[in-house]
């Protein structure tokens, strides 16, 4: 959950205090609360930590263990004692990865720029593969470097061939204006998740401003028809506030 640092402080033994309220929760297609709940940010910080997340905004992470199937998620985030606040609804597929001969996460984003938000509460399992904090934003500056997360699950019994990971960058005629690839060994995935860690970076400079879309594909080199693949549309500015 990404949000604005306009925060109506109060300055209280030299410390800026503000408090954010905020929920995240997943709802089941029979309409169950299946998880997440509620807490507060308790926001105290010195004068030139409050001038960094009034530039550069802040960031708050929740963690929904979801079964299989289909959910609701509903996010909300509310300033105590103001007015203010936003909520997002979102419909989510979780696949029975397992189940799959090869199976790809969903795409995770992060980028330099976004990385100056404050994070309030990190995510302890994502950060131990992701370096930089995930950004919820779909718009970069093209100074930006964007870093692309995924997760590929290679869940066959017979002797492994490798798959290839093909990652591109499109326009939006369908230009591919970035590729890159890796061939991961089977021996490579770890054995508990049989699940292979793919983080990539994406330098913006040589993209004009406009709209693109992300296409991470895994393929086993024998055996095509089992290639899965996700895509993330995003787009390029010139400038953005948050770049210093």
């Amino acid at each position: 959950l990404e949000m604005p640092g306009d925060l109506a402080f109060k300055e209280v033994d030299t410390l800026h205090r503000a408090r954010v309220d905020v929920a995240a929760i997943a709802i089941s297609a029979d309409g169950k609360v299946t998880s997440g709940g509620q807490r507060a940010m308790e926001l105290k910080l010195k004068p030139e930590t409050r001038a960094h997340v009034q530039r550069h905004g802040m960031r708050t992470l929740s963690r929904l263990e979801l079964a299989p199937g289909r959910y609701q998620v509903r996010i909300a985030a509310r300033e105590e004692g103001q007015d203010v606040g936003g909520s997002v609804i979102h419909d989510v597929v979780v696949p029975e990865y397992g189940a799959m001969p090869v199976a790809l996460s969903d795409l995770v984003l992060a980028s330099r720029n976004m990385a100056q938000a404050i994070t309030t509460r990190p995510d302890p399992e994502l950060k131990e593969r992701l370096p930089l904090p995930p950004t919820a934003s779909r718009d970069f500056d093209r100074r930006d470097a964007l870093t692309v997360f995924a997760e590929v699950y290679d869940n066959r019994t017979k002797p492994l061939d490798p798959i290839e990971l093909v990652t591109t960058v499109s326009d939006s005629a369908g230009t591919v204006m970035f590729r890159a690839q890796e061939k991961v060994e089977g021996s490579s995935f770890e054995p508990a998740r049989k699940s292979w860690t793919h983080r990539l970076e994406i330098p913006l400079k040589d993209l004009a401003p406009g709209a693109y879309v992300l296409r991470v594909e895994a393929r086993p080199t024998a055996s095509l028809n089992s290639t899965v693949s996700r895509e993330l549309p995003f787009s390029v500015t010139l400038h953005s506030e948050t770049t210093p």
